[in-house]
């Protein structure tokens, strides 16, 4: 994750491999610790030198790259999943819902980085009708912020690097949620463990509480009755994955913290960091 990060942030303002590593594994551990997946948006402060708008801007674009990179990942996985499965109403329901979230995220990002000038016209045109032009003003700035972040994607070959980064993270999802199952002895197969990836992976996409609490296990528990296992040895296998994942995470930040010099109290500011470049971004002059 650590790496596709860095394949999508801006080349001129890039860290080193290893910085990006180090704040990623600080904003996982936020959002399991802090509400309101406060470790998402303080990482996009933290990945620069300083707490500034103008850094955060950049990693907000490139946060936003990521997440839909994400969601069309999890939805082809369950579309693949038909060849395989017979998966139950509500699984493809998700999956359409999902879809049309993350198509229209991917609309809006292609439309940003091919035609920004016609996107922020349009935006101040119905800032001024709604009589809020600085609200359209503030909106345009922060589509030219994301535009130029999405302008570093410059090259097949790094959309092709980005795409396979992007499935190596899922592969090597399922493959642990595999590994937990065989551990506990519950039989269940990859193609299936990547199901169950893809729906946690969703269902976690919507507003919870810190780490996914209550969440997790509900689409877990739903995931794995869909591919066959009885609800006791889903939420068995669900119980253990969360607590690994919530371990690890929360170990590997801490560790993590010192060796950045970031401070755990730290993070609450530099999430309004980055709320502040999304209500008032700064243009940066970065192309």
């Amino acid at each position: 994750r650590g790496w596709r990060w860095r394949e999508i942030f801006p080349a001129p303002s890039r860290p080193g491999f290893w910085r990006f590593v180090k704040i990623l594994a600080i904003g996982n551990m936020g959002n399991n610790l802090l509400p309101g997946r406060v470790g998402d948006l303080a990482r996009c402060t933290l990945i620069g030198s300083e707490l500034s708008i103008s850094g955060a801007s950049e990693g907000l674009a490139s946060l936003g790259v990521e997440k839909v990179l994400d969601g069309i990942a999890l939805i082809a996985v369950l579309l693949f999943s038909a060849f395989f499965l017979t998966p139950p109403r509500w699984i493809w329901q998700l999956t359409f819902i999902a879809g049309v979230v993350f198509a229209a995220a991917l609309a809006l990002l292609l439309a940003i980085r091919f035609r920004y000038e016609m996107v922020a016209a349009a935006t101040v045109r119905v800032a001024e009708l709604l009589h809020a032009p600085r609200l359209g003003s503030r909106v345009a700035q922060l589509l030219r912020s994301f535009g130029g972040a999405l302008r570093s994607i410059n090259s097949a070959g790094q959309l092709l690097s980005l795409v396979a980064l992007t499935s190596v993270i899922w592969v090597l999802e399922g493959v642990l949620v595999w590994v937990i199952a065989s551990a506990l002895s519950v039989p269940i197969g990859v193609s299936a463990s990547l199901v169950v990836t893809a729906v946690v992976g969703l269902g976690l996409m919507i507003p919870a509480a810190p780490a996914g609490l209550g969440t997790y296990e509900a689409f877990g528990v739903a995931a794995f009755t869909a591919v066959g296992v009885a609800a006791s040895g889903g939420f068995a296998v669900t119980l253990l994955l969360h607590s690994w994942v919530f371990v690890a995470n929360n170990a590997f930040g801490l560790i993590c913290l010192p060796i950045t010099g970031v401070r755990f109290s730290s993070l609450p500011k530099a999430g309004e960091v980055a709320e502040e470049a999304l209500e008032s971004p700064v243009v940066t002059t970065r192309t």
